[in-house]
């Protein structure tokens, strides 16, 4: 994969790798904070990721905080792709800082004080990969 690195700060890095085998395909790779501090800085970048391909992954380990304006912007990035007739996914199911944020949010469900997972409505989107 060929990899174009983009900053928005030092803090808050995005990269971004090309599949050399599948040019149209994506990798974005989130590190530091998905923030409402972030998320400006990210929406150009990621705008121009989704016009040029038709497959994008996107890799969210790595977040160290993640606020609701991050998860709004990961949905916004989703619809934005999809009315463009694009495929938008993480790249592995919500996990870590991501996951915490959309079970504080009620967009997942969560386990309870036994450790079960609760059942509900859910988004595949957050839990698939």
């Amino acid at each position: 994969m060929r990899e174009a690195k983009g900053c928005i700060n030092s803090n808050e890095p995005l990269s971004i790798e090309w599949d050399a085998g599948m040019p149209d395909h994506a990798m974005v790779r989130l590190r530091g904070g998905l923030t409402v501090g972030a998320v400006e800085g990210y929406c150009e970048m990621l705008t121009e990721v989704i016009a040029r391909g038709t497959t994008i992954s996107v890799d969210t380990e790595h977040l160290d905080v993640v606020d609701v304006a991050g998860i709004q912007f990961l949905i916004a990035c989703r619809r934005y792709a999809e009315r463009a007739g694009k495929l938008f996914f993480l790249a592995s199911p919500a996990s870590g800082h991501l996951r915490r944020s959309l079970i504080a949010a009620g967009l997942i469900v969560g386990e309870d004080e036994d450790g079960n997972e609760e059942t509900g409505l859910v988004d595949a989107f957050w839990l698939a990969g």
